[in-house]
């Protein structure tokens, strides 16, 4: 039986606080499918949640280096 490791899940609300998102748009990434989610239940009114890796998926993804310091 293969092993699987639970990760932390956030709520809509938790993970839009993380990353200063409204809960409208991290709603819209989900639906999108731009975001990894964790359905709980199976009916229309299940709850959604966001793996806690996520987010920091997110911060590397928009992460943009620095340039290297010019000296003249």
């Amino acid at each position: 039986m293969k092993k699987t490791s639970v990760q932390p899940l956030l709520t809509m609300r938790e993970f839009a606080q993380r990353l200063g998102i409204s809960v409208h748009t991290a709603r819209l990434w989900a639906r999108r499918r731009q975001i990894s989610t964790v359905r709980l239940g199976r009916r229309r009114g299940c709850r959604i949640q966001i793996p806690e890796t996520e987010v920091s998926r997110l911060v590397l993804e928009g992460t943009v280096n620095a340039l290297p310091e010019v000296t003249k």
